[in-house]
């Protein structure tokens, strides 16, 4: 079966079926990368899309900001200090037929975000690749023994177990933001052709 370019509509109902996935464990940022990418890959090949990998290529320790509510609802910012982070990339093709790869980490967004955002995000600057899903895991196992594919259910459980109670809050998704008030113009547009114009 031949593998799909989606619309930004469809990848913003991809992420949207993607955050009910309870196997991501989405509460817990801090860990699990790697299985909660296998499994969106996953995921996306069902539906007939062609996912990739985007990894960090430094070998330097990234800080990443994460977001949390404290008990007066303030948010708080701390930070995740990892070797590496990856995540899910898709292409994906806007209303002037341009197709740009957008990035699924929904454990640090609530949208899918450019490749721009998400290496600001984790400041790796242009040390980052985007690769075939396969060659991504391969890689993973191969520098980290416990990024195992096969068990990518399993580590995503150990996870869950080490939930710490914190409320994390999304960075927003600047793409999204945009794609979203287009998807809406456009019904509105469709909707008054159909009542005053398609009949």
């Amino acid at each position: 079966m031949a593998k799909k370019i989606i619309s930004e509509k469809s990848a913003l109902e991809l992420f949207s079926k993607i955050c009910k996935n309870e196997k991501l464990v989405l509460q817990n940022p801090r860990s699990g990368c790697f299985a909660r990418t296998d499994i969106m890959c996953q995921m996306a090949k069902e539906a007939s899309i062609e996912p990739m990998i985007i990894r960090t290529s430094s070998r330097d320790m990234i800080k990443a900001p994460l977001f949390f509510t404290d008990k007066d609802n303030n948010i708080e910012k701390t930070y995740a200090n990892w070797d590496f982070h990856v995540a899910m990339a898709i292409n994906v093709k806007d209303s002037h037929g341009n197709i740009n790869p957008l990035v699924f980490d929904p454990a640090m967004y609530d949208g899918p975000v450019t490749t721009s955002q998400w290496k600001n995000t984790l400041g790796v600057g242009e040390q980052f690749r985007i690769i075939p899903h396969e060659e991504g895991m391969a890689f993973i196992r191969h520098d980290y023994a416990k990024a195992n594919t096969e068990n990518a259910d399993k580590t995503m459980k150990k996870v869950k177990d080490n939930i710490c109670g914190i409320n994390y809050v999304k960075v927003p998704s600047v793409w999204a933001k945009v794609a979203k008030a287009k998807t809406e113009k456009t019904t509105i547009i469709q909707t008054i052709k159909n009542k005053y114009i398609n009949r």
